[in-house]
């Protein structure tokens, strides 16, 4: 049996994606990392799984795999790449709707007019409790107002914790002299700190609009652009009043405006600055991605596929 899929990417962040809707695709761990591979499969960072609603109130349910067949739980790029797929295929408007994945349901915009294949996609208020992004704290020490620092290789590492739906540690090149990501990657992807494994961000620099931004993914690695990622370092640099409400977030594969007016009051419509904040149609204290998403091309695969065929 042959399994139709799409090529898409956000920003360089690529995807397969698999419309499950109208045909029956169940991989295995080995297959999703066969896939995935970029020398003898397709290739990608992520894969994009879409099957038919649970819920009357969402358009369809989404399950998201990690390159290594790990499931992940949210990915700002992936559900602008779904949103901009539904949108080619005539299935949505303007009008914001909503997808359902396993954190939940997730409110999207398509918007085709301007630069092609713009997405705007609500990404809920960041989480900044510990125990829900999820941290082990017993191996850290708290420095305040979400901040932790941990001893790894004989260096110290503060950083803020945060949960995009998926959990983050942001870092600030400027705190630490030398630092890489490389060097954050090697000494914390599999640190007991994070029990359910975690994101990683570094910002290479901000100002009180612009951020610089590289992340290393949870199952995939080092990545050219990361949706959430730039949600959670946006969130990090908001919580510490560092930045403004409206920030552009600049990754190796290109840039995201993100939207947050911080932890507040919805009786309180503005910034601290004094700005008209964006809040959602539907609550307050929700921050909103929007940048582009990209159709590569379509092919089709064996479902017996195996990587040395």
């Amino acid at each position: 049996m042959n399994i139709v899929f799409h090529k898409m990417h956000g920003l360089g962040n690529d995807f397969i994606l698999i419309d499950n809707r109208r045909q029956s695709f169940k991989p295995s761990t080995e297959q999703l990392q066969q896939l995935a591979n970029r020398h003898t499969g397709i290739g990608c960072d992520q894969f994009l799984i879409l099957e038919t609603a649970s819920q009357p109130s969402a358009h369809l349910d989404f399950r998201i795999y990690n390159a290594d067949g790990t499931e992940a739980e949210q990915c700002g790029n992936g559900m602008r790449c779904i949103t901009h797929y539904l949108g080619m295929n005539g299935e949505i408007s303007k009008q914001e709707f909503s997808i359902n994945g396993i954190a939940g349901p997730v409110s999207c915009r398509w918007q085709p007019t301007g630069v092609a294949g713009q997405a705007a996609i609500n990404m809920g208020q960041p989480i900044f409790e510990s125990a829900d992004i999820p941290l082990d704290i017993r191996q850290l020490k708290s420095l305040g107002n979400s901040r932790w620092q941990l001893q790894a290789s004989d260096i110290n590492l503060p950083f803020t914790g945060v949960s995009m739906g998926n959990p983050h540690i942001i870092f600030i090149a400027e705190d630490q002299a030398g630092i890489s990501l490389e060097v954050l990657a090697n000494s914390l992807s599999n640190h007991p700190a994070f029990p359910a494994g975690v994101n990683i961000g570094l910002i290479e620099s901000y100002s009180a609009s612009k951020i610089a931004l590289s992340v290393f993914e949870r199952g995939s690695g080092p990545t050219l652009a990361c949706g959430s990622g730039a949600c959670a370092a946006m969130a990090a640099l908001r919580l510490a009043g560092k930045i403004d409400h409206r920030v552009t977030v600049y990754q190796p594969g290109g840039e995201l405006v993100i939207e947050w007016c911080g932890l507040r009051s919805k009786s309180d419509a503005k910034s601290s600055q004094g700005e008209s904040c964006f809040l959602s149609q539907t609550d307050n204290n929700e921050l909103w991605m929007t940048g582009p998403a990209s159709y590569t091309f379509k092919g089709e695969f064996r479902d017996e596929y195996k990587s040395n065929n």
